[in-house]
């Protein structure tokens, strides 16, 4: 039987049994997250940010604390503008900044069908909430939401407007469906056809087709009790 130290994580003090590359779970995760491995580990206290002329020094992925904090939430490590409008909690705010995650974010649920096809905000939207909110106005109604005219055109003052949630609903992509089509791509999916050969050949998105398929849009309940 082998020695239980062999199974320690290599970390000086750490008593956690080892996960991968000789560390326990918790090391694993952290050294992962940060870059850096083994000789690395042990040169980390006199590394510096990789940003030009910062003398920070290192945290992860190649940046001091700042500037890793930069690229996690503006995706730019030289971002420095930073504006106040006390509108942090507002609606306005909350579709704002769905807007650049949905279009920035890769983790977000909605990138697929905004930044992944190309979608992006205009410059002057991107970074700052305040060129927005002069451009946009504030919902007329709370429970308006922002649709693009163009639903392949970026988020910008010329494709824009505030709608209800009823209209941009059919101004979706899903819409390109009809009940005919979805009974049409349920068939078909039976049949051993792949989302992905479908969402191109009906011009709608992935996770479109997976609803249909699910019974989540398009339901034959919707539509008989329409034709009640």
């Amino acid at each position: 039987m082998g020695n239980d130290m062999d199974n320690k994580c290599k970390v000086e003090g750490c008593e956690g049994k080892m996960l991968a590359r000789g560390y326990c779970n918790k090391h694993y995760k952290q050294f992962s997250n940060q870059g850096i491995f083994d000789k690395d580990i042990e040169d980390k206290k006199h590394r510096k940010c990789s940003v030009p002329g910062c003398d920070r020094p290192y945290y992860g992925k190649g940046y001091c604390s700042m500037h890793y904090k930069r690229v996690r939430k503006h995706d730019d490590s030289e971002y420095e503008f930073c504006e106040f409008h006390a509108m942090s909690l507002s609606p306005e705010y909350g579709a704002w900044t769905s807007m650049k995650q949905r279009c920035y974010n890769k983790k977000n649920k909605g990138y697929d069908n905004y930044g992944g096809r190309g979608i992006v905000m205009c410059n002057r939207w991107k970074d700052s909430f305040n060129n927005f909110l002069e451009d946009m106005g504030l919902k007329p109604n709370q429970d308006m939401e922002i649709d693009r005219a163009n639903n392949d055109g970026n988020y910008d003052p010329n494709n824009c407007k505030w709608v209800t949630r009823e209209k941009n609903m059919r101004n979706r992509r899903s819409t390109l469906l009809t009940m005919a089509k979805a009974r049409a791509i349920r068939e078909r999916l039976t049949r051993g056809e792949r989302n992905s050969d479908l969402a191109i050949e009906y011009g709608c998105s992935i996770s479109t087709i997976t609803e249909v398929k699910q019974n989540k849009t398009w339901k034959e309940e919707d539509n008989i009790q329409r034709q009640i």
